[in-house]
């Protein structure tokens, strides 16, 4: 009896594990909220991602050291403009985004990732787009129109308009960086890929690293520095390491189905820590805009294991 408990058990842990994944990526915007307290958009970024890549770091070089020489070698340039996409240029969009609209609302313009990556993907390789992944672009487009637009439940000022327009420079910033990382791991290895985009993403913001910055972070509240933790080990590493874990076990279609858990639970997250408000029309925008990601990705996705790890 208790064998066949153990083993019922093991085959619901990857979808125990999805759902654990899908739950940690939502509490980034919320987390995120909470560390722009102390730290600006910028500084943020190097906070975030300088221990991961250091890690990264010293990983390569033990390792993997003539493999991430090579990598380089060959393709040096391309992990500056992936870096740059992903790390330094998405995560600061992503974060004054989130000085100026709600982190809930910053969640539902980042799930646009697959979409918009349809788009870039249609210009630069010849992917076609096609009737039915056209139709999920406009109602996806649409929703996010709502959410934003009536959302809030009051008028919205310029400011807000300025956030939403930057932050919607992370998801193009996002697509850029997919597309190169299709033609990349066809290639080489995932892991030296990322853990040299990692690095090449911190170079641009390296001299934030000031002994002021130092002290104003070792001065910061509790709240801060769990928020801190949590971005750069919790949502960074740990969820890298569960999902290399699942995807060995299920289909990547199925793993696909839980990242529209994200946007939804973020919601959840930025009522529950920040007190942000879920009003009628943002749940409805949520719903159409998440049905029109969903038609994209169903017809034929485009959507890869390294890309559905950038959707948090």
């Amino acid at each position: 009896m208790i064998r066949n408990l153990l083993v019922r058990y093991s085959r619901q842990l990857p979808t125990v594990t999805l759902i654990l994944v899908a739950t940690i990526w939502s509490g980034a915007f919320a987390a995120i909220k909470i560390a722009l307290t102390v730290l600006t958009p910028t500084e943020l970024v190097l906070a975030r991602h300088l221990p991961p890549a250091i890690a990264y770091g010293l990983y390569l070089a033990i390792s993997r050291r003539p493999e991430t020489i090579q990598l380089v070698r060959q393709d040096g340039w391309r992990l500056m403009v992936m870096g740059f996409c992903i790390i330094t240029g998405y995560q600061f969009c992503q974060n004054w985004g989130e000085t100026r609209i709600p982190a809930g609302t910053t969640s539902l313009i980042i799930a646009l990732n697959p979409a918009i990556t349809a788009i870039v993907a249609a210009r630069f390789i010849s992917e076609p787009v096609g009737r039915w992944r056209a139709l999920g672009l406009v109602v996806a487009f649409a929703g996010l129109y709502v959410a934003v637009c009536y959302g809030a439940g009051h008028h919205v000022a310029v400011g807000y308009w300025q956030g939403v327009l930057v932050t919607a420079i992370a998801p193009i910033l996002g697509a850029i960086y997919h597309v190169m990382n299709r033609g990349m791991v066809r290639r080489h290895n995932p892991l030296p890929i990322t853990g040299c985009v990692f690095i090449a993403g911190c170079l641009p913001v390296m001299f934030l690293l000031t002994p002021e910055l130092v002290t104003r972070m070792y001065n910061a509240p509790v709240g801060f520095w769990i928020a801190i933790l949590y971005l750069a080990f919790v949502n960074s590493a740990l969820t890298q390491l569960l999902w290399t874990w699942v995807l060995k076990r299920v289909e990547v279609a199925r793993a696909a189905s839980f990242v529209y858990l994200v946007p939804v639970l973020a919601l959840f997250w930025a009522w529950v820590f920040l007190d942000e408000q879920v009003t009628l029309w943002l749940g409805l925008g949520t719903v159409v805009l998440l049905v029109g990601v969903g038609i994209v990705q169903a017809n034929r996705p485009f959507w890869t294991t390294r890309q559905l790890e950038q959707t948090r």
